[in-house]
């Protein structure tokens, strides 16, 4: 027997009028029983107010409808309600009109989003959207002044113009720019101008077309007259770094872009700097050849004032350069290296106040021992070395130096060099050792303001004991010791050092550093790595100006000594240098928020109640008193053992330990007996200063593994597709091919 349904809102409690079954089970009679049975619906109905006249007559005329559709249904179906069916509807009749939901918001009173007229005759209410709490406040955009909006959106175009930037950040910084400029009128000048400043035709980040095209592109937009553009582009680009086999090399209007062709229409050039990924790590294609060849003379045609109108911004006056980028693969032989120190006394590049040179070797490179150490060739080498040096040196006002891939670059080349220096980068120079760079710092290290060493396969850490006397002035220092293979399938990229760093040598570290970032440190041992890490805390409280930290360490040593070491220092290090910052502040508004202070808890006014509360017994007493010693107790032996590990008395007395372990175990010592005659030994030989907070450093960031560097690492980006070609969501309309 089919079981009475409950009234839903298919079928309303008034049509459902079922009698009782013929037997009767705990279930039907719960189910009559309940509040919501149709009996007990229909007793409630009839004692409703008159409120309800409307409402009862849709229900008269859908019990009508009902009856109607019971009648014509068989009689086996008769005794129960049956859901009605469509087919049982006789056409001609007009279907019933829609039953009303009933709801109780009358008797709730009204909602949270309707307005009551404070009238007393008026009835009705008119719904409002909800008020926010705080009203966030936004600066006036689009009357903002020009300078500031281009202050703005310099800081966006930072990643631009670093030839260091990833990928990934050139291409969202450009998006962004792009974005900008289209929103309303007020931005679409800074946006540009900051774009155009550094176009990116040096980084490979994604184009939506061929680089090619887009240089081209680029270069008929500056041939525009002025008055046909938006904004007038030409003396917007200040700085230009072409990526060459993607720019120079290609063709343009089916001939070889010509040099002159670029800089003809740029009246505001200061930075020009030729780019080859040859020329890029792992620096295994050094000696190979390109066709592009830039002559002396196209290179003085190209800066050259050429006749123009003032007006439309022309370029009438000559191009004074302040960086310039030397590279022997792509200058012809009227470039070389014993014509530069004349070349540098053109207007144009007497005041260049950077210069690279790079891919600049020595005569002897790549010959046999026996050639190498003639005296003939030692020469010429000596030779090169002067050319080079003069080269510098006809520069009076050079502050930035770049080495890069120079075998000419040794102790002999960094005496010669200006001491008026303030910005020295050696980047991939196997020739400069700790030796040399010792003796330089100490002659020509006064003006220097940051130290760039990478990939430097013959420097090690001896020179940091003189960093503090040496360099006073120094704010950056910036080393990568991983090193790259010379042959693809030899194994020739181990440091050629014999030691890091040893116990004895003590970096010292200047008033005025900024950051320092050394990666890549290994080939030394556990006594000088503490040795290193002792100099910085030591030396805390003399660094004031200090803000960036980051290590990788790698140490060849026992995995428990490496573990111990860097649960030690890294903890130290983050508890001494790094800042505690406070939460963020919302930036969606710019008033201050009310902060809310937590309601104080009342103060009893009668003791009574606690009076009336037990006291403890004794076993109870005593027991919170020993643990309260024990807690006590175990943290000041936690906080001994963490101050005095740092030193390396844990580390030396190691293998002491190790041997009486046996011994104190036989005997039955516990762990606590060890622990305790540990920490009495060595607080013995350590002092009990107290330790300087620094605590200005936003970053602070130390590894410690044994993991060999590799020529790249791999991390997780490397395995993740992009999200611009990632394959799109499935939303089940494919075709089944079992179909």
């Amino acid at each position: 027997m089919d079981r009475p349904r409950r009234a839903v809102r298919s079928n309303p409690s008034r049509a459902a009028k079922a009698k009782r079954p013929v037997r009767e089970t705990r279930s039907t009679v719960a189910y009559f029983a309940s509040p919501s049975s149709p009996s007990s619906l229909s007793s409630s109905s009839s004692s409703s107010s008159s409120d309800d006249d409307a409402d009862l007559d849709l229900d008269d005329d859908y019990e009508d409808y009902e009856r109607y559709s019971i009648n014509t249904r068989s009689r086996t179906q008769r005794n129960y309600p049956i859901r009605k069916r469509k087919n049982t509807i006789n056409e001609d009749l007009a279907p019933p009109r829609k039953y009303p939901r009933r709801t109780l918001r009358g008797a709730q009173g009204p909602s949270d989003k309707t307005i009551i007229p404070r009238t007393p005759k008026s009835t009705a209410t008119t719904p409002t959207s909800a008020i926010p709490t705080t009203s966030a406040v936004y600066p006036p955009w689009e009357t903002t002044p020009y300078l500031v909006l281009l202050c703005v959106f310099d800081h966006v175009a930072a990643p631009i113009r670093d030839p260091s930037s990833r990928r990934e950040d050139v291409f969202e910084t450009v998006t962004s720019l792009l974005s900008a400029a289209r929103t309303c009128k007020a931005f679409t000048e800074p946006a540009l101008a900051n774009l155009y400043k550094c176009p990116p035709f040096h980084h490979p980040w994604r184009y939506t077309k061929a680089p090619s095209l887009s240089f081209s592109q680029f270069i008929d937009t500056l041939n525009l007259p002025s008055g046909t553009t938006v904004i007038n582009y030409r003396p917007r680009v200040e700085i230009l770094r072409l990526a060459v086999r993607t720019t120079l090399i290609q063709k343009h209007n089916a001939n070889y872009v010509s040099l002159p062709d670029v800089v003809q229409n740029l009246p505001r050039l200061s930075h020009l700097e030729f780019y080859h990924e040859f020329d890029e790590p792992p620096y295994r294609k050094l000696d190979e050849h390109v066709r592009f060849k830039c002559s002396a003379d196209e290179l003085i045609r190209t800066l050259e004032p050429r006749a123009g109108d003032e007006q439309s911004n022309d370029r009438t006056t000559l191009t004074e350069l302040k960086s310039w980028r030397w590279n022997s693969r792509l200058t012809s032989e009227s470039l070389s290296l014993d014509r530069l120190e004349q070349f540098h006394s053109n207007p144009s590049f007497a005041t260049l106040r950077k210069v690279a040179f790079v891919n600049y070797q020595l005569p002897s490179w790549g010959l046999t021992p026996r050639l190498r150490d003639s005296e003939e060739m030692q020469q010429q080498n000596a030779c090169k070395i002067t050319e080079l040096s003069a080269c510098i040196s006809a520069l009076p006002s050079l502050e930035h130096l770049v080495l890069e891939s120079c075998t000419l670059v040794n102790g002999v080349l960094l005496q010669r060099l200006p001491q008026t220096l303030k910005h020295l980068e050696l980047i991939n120079c196997w020739e400069v050792t700790a030796e040399g760079l010792y003796e330089f710092l100490l002659t020509h290290g006064g003006h220097l303001q940051s130290l760039t060493l990478n990939h430097c396969q013959s420097l090690s850490l001896a020179f940091l004991p003189v960093l503090r006397s040496a360099c006073p002035n120094l704010q950056h220092l910036y080393m990568d010791l991983s090193y790259f293979r010379h042959h693809e399938h030899y194994a020739d990229n181990k440091p050629e050092y014999e030691t890091l760093l040893t116990e004895d040598q003590v970096p010292t570290w200047p008033f005025s550093i900024q950051s320092i970032e050394i990666l890549h440190m290994r080939k030394w041992g556990r006594r000088a790595a503490e040795t290193f890490f002792g100099s910085l805390v030591q030396s805390a409280r003399d660094l004031p100006q200090l803000r960036h930290l980051a290590f990788r360490v790698a140490l060849d040593i026992g995995w428990r000594q490496r573990l111990e070491l860097r649960e030690f220092w890294v903890d130290k290090m983050t508890k001494v240098f790094k800042r505690k910052s406070r939460p963020p502040r919302n930036s969606s508004i710019l008033h201050d928020t009310p902060v809310e202070v937590p309601p104080s808890r009342p103060k009893r006014r009668s003791t009574r109640i606690a009076d009336l509360s037990p006291a403890p017994t004794s076993s109870e007493s005593e027991r919170s008193c020993v643990s309260k010693k024990g807690i006590a107790r175990a943290s000041a032996m936690s906080k001994e053992l963490k101050r005095l590990k740092g030193s390396g008395m844990l580390l030396k007395e190691r293998d002491a330990d190790d041997e009486e372990s046996e011994d104190e175990l036989a005997a039955g010592h516990s762990d606590q007996t060890r622990l305790n005659r540990k920490v009495k030994k060595i607080s013995r030989h350590s002092s009990g200063n107290d330790e300087y907070i620094h605590g200005l450093c936003d970053v602070v960031d130390i590894q410690v593994d044994n993991h060999r560097p590799m020529e790249r690492q791999f991390d997780m980006d490397d395995f993740l597709d992009p999200v611009e070609e990632s394959d799109p969501d499935w939303d089940g309309g494919d075709v089944d091919v079992f179909d």
